[in-house]
């Protein structure tokens, strides 16, 4: 007895309304057939008093309007919640061809009106589209069984026929209906050779709408959207799409029908009629051949921002620069942009992620590059502004953005951790020499007669001697590489890095592509390679406790061996419990650079051989 007096209390005093914005809706076909009967919704999802209809002058009322409620108990979490459904309904005869606009009806909901929408209905002359849709006795079907090739059709349309290399189509593929269509099954759509295409979400449901073909009602339904863009100029061609239809229509039965015949569905069966749709020819025009730098095929209509994560920072430490394209168009399609960093700047290749949508109007969004960029010289440098250049579809012309430019303040590292002690040099303080402009000798000139014999001269000698000296040390440093190339340990270990950043780089597009299991993969690969060459472990024996043992009886940093072990665990982790967010991919790409620029430097310092 105490369980349901908590009941009841709950039930009366915790239904709460559920909190929501009022909504007041207006529905009605878009387009019906003179002479037809119709229907006209008004939906509020609260309850309403004063309801007052807008002008319905240009249609015959026959009833309404007519009210029904229904509510809805929903509890989430404990929590109970009560939403509320209140339709106002007419039902309207269509008299004469036109179109007509019904304007919005109001309502009074907690002493505030509230409008619908207004709503557009168009009237034809022609017949009206077979309602067995929502009729399962179907008293509008004809008795047949044959079906004339007007009652069904696929149609394949593109909103424009004359495009820029890399401007969006969108391409529908739609089944009109005047047939009760029970199914769709086995779709062919076609291949989209020379165009890059990328389809538009669509509901899971296929919803049938009312629309008039030339003057005849059809039920229309959208089966698929695509946005497609040219990748050459040039007539490109689009094939038909195919789809089997299953409708249902009525047979003709020998002797006397049942009066359950329609009540049980006697009487129809369902038949197959294969479907193709009409073929498309768009013309894609060349954007203009001159195009200015900074153009990475990017059409349509963008803004660029870019930025950095520190301004000032030690040399063989890393920053990240970071170039954001905003847009409306092919924004998947442009290309990495190329920097103009200074050249005592070392830069990776970027880390690309998208974040975009596709609609029918095209795709929007951003694209993001991520550079990591290593300086090697201390000193003041500027990152300059990046030109990034579109072509405008609407000007028709190409438009250059910039962004601002960054100053880099590097200081000098740790010089232990640099390998060297010597004097650096920028390769700007590098100058060609022996190109000044030479001026005439003036003066008295001395010209002297030369030797008949100038074998004997001192000249003569003096440059045979230095002729011989130099093929010789030529000779003798050539044999020095053929013996060097010939040890394959030393080979190894001198372009131990050289291949470490190759492997890394491999892994640096598996990270641009999304691919996180291959990227974890090549970056294991990578370490465990260098190490392999750097310290002479044959790979197919390798261990990675034995690498570690190595690099400490060279006595390089413990703090620098923790950090490699760490990066080593988080990549097999992760290959087996891929969970990790992309910027945690990236600062595990980041730190297996560090740590090889690292190594390879103490290595060096101490001039350890394998």
């Amino acid at each position: 007895m105490r369980q349901l007096t908590i009941l009841i209390v709950v039930l009366i005093f915790g239904v709460k309304l559920q909190a929501q914005n009022i909504s007041f809706v207006a529905t009605a076909p878009k387009v019906v057939a003179v002479g037809e009967r119709f229907q006209l919704n008004y939906q509020l999802n609260s309850q309403g008093s004063q309801f007052r209809a807008g002008n319905i002058a240009n249609f015959q009322i026959l009833a309404g309007p007519s009210t029904s409620n229904s509510s809805n108990i929903s509890m989430v979490n404990g929590q109970m919640s009560q939403s509320i459904t209140q339709t106002y309904s007419f039902y309207l005869l269509a008299n004469k061809e036109g179109k007509f606009t019904i304007p919005a009806a109001s309502i009074v909901v907690n002493k505030q009106t509230y409008n619908s929408n207004a709503i557009t209905i168009e009237v034809v002359k022609g017949h009206a589209a077979n309602n067995a849709q929502n009729n399962p006795n179907g008293s509008q079907e004809n008795n047949t069984t044959q079906v004339s090739d007007g009652d069904i059709y696929m149609s394949l349309s593109a909103n424009k026929k004359e495009v820029y290399v890399g401007e969006p189509i969108t391409l529908t593929i739609k089944i009109y209906t005047r047939l009760d269509l029970a199914d769709l099954q086995e779709p062919k759509f076609p291949e989209y050779t020379d165009f890059y295409a990328q389809d538009v979400e669509m509901p899971s449901n296929i919803q049938l709408e009312r629309e008039n073909v030339n003057g005849t009602i059809y039920h229309s339904a959208t089966l698929k959207k695509v946005l497609l863009y040219p990748q050459k100029a040039g007539d490109l061609k689009i094939k038909s799409a195919e789809i089997d239809a299953i409708v249902r229509k009525q047979v003709q039965q020998k002797g006397r029908r049942s009066i359950f015949d329609d009540f049980f569905g006697g009487g129809y069966q369902n038949i197959r009629l294969p479907l193709k749709s009409n073929s498309l020819t768009i013309k894609a025009k060349a954007i203009p051949v001159q195009k200015p730098e900074g153009f990475y095929g990017a059409v349509g209509e963008f803004s660029v921002t870019a930025s950095v994560d520190k301004s000032q920072i030690k040399t063989n430490d890393a920053l990240t620069y970071k170039i954001v394209i905003n847009g409306n168009g092919n924004i998947k399609l442009v290309e990495d942009p190329k920097l103009n960093l200074p050249s005592d700047f070392d830069v990776w290749d970027p880390t690309t992620t998208n974040d975009i949508k596709n609609t029918p109007t095209g795709t929007k969004g951003h694209k993001t590059f991520e550079y990591v960029i290593q300086p090697r010289h201390a000193g003041e440098f500027v990152i300059p502004e990046f030109e990034f250049s579109y072509f405008d579809l609407n000007s028709k012309q190409f438009k250059t953005l910039k962004t601002e430019a960054f100053n880099i303040t590097v200081a000098q590292g740790d010089k232990s951790a640099g390998g060297s002690n010597q004097i650096q040099y920028n390769k700007e303080d590098v100058a060609f020499i022996g190109k000044d402009i030479r001026y005439l000798k003036t003066g008295n000139l001395h010209i002297g007669t030369p030797s008949t014999i100038w074998v004997k001269s001192k000249k003569f000698w003096l440059i045979f001697v230095f002729v011989l000296s130099l093929f010789g040390l030529v000779f003798w440093m050539k044999r020095k590489q053929i013996i060097e190339s010939s040890d394959a340990v030393l080979s190894k270990n001198r372009k131990a890095k050289k291949e470490a950043i190759k492997r890394l780089k491999q892994a640096g597009r598996h990270l641009k592509l999304g691919e996180s299991e291959k990227f974890y993969e090549a970056t294991i690969k990578g370490i465990e390679g260098y190490l392999s060459d750097k310290l002479n472990l044959p790979i197919a024996e390798f261990k990675l406790e034995t690498a570690i043992q190595e690099l400490k009886n060279r006595q390089l940093a413990d703090s620098e061996i923790t950090a490699l072990q760490q990066v080593i665990q988080e990549c097999e982790l992760a290959r087996y419990a891929p969970s990790q967010a992309l910027s945690d991919l990236n600062q595990v790409y980041s730190e297996s650079v560090r740590l090889i620029s690292e190594f390879e430097n103490q290595i060096k310092r101490k001039k350890i051989k394998p």
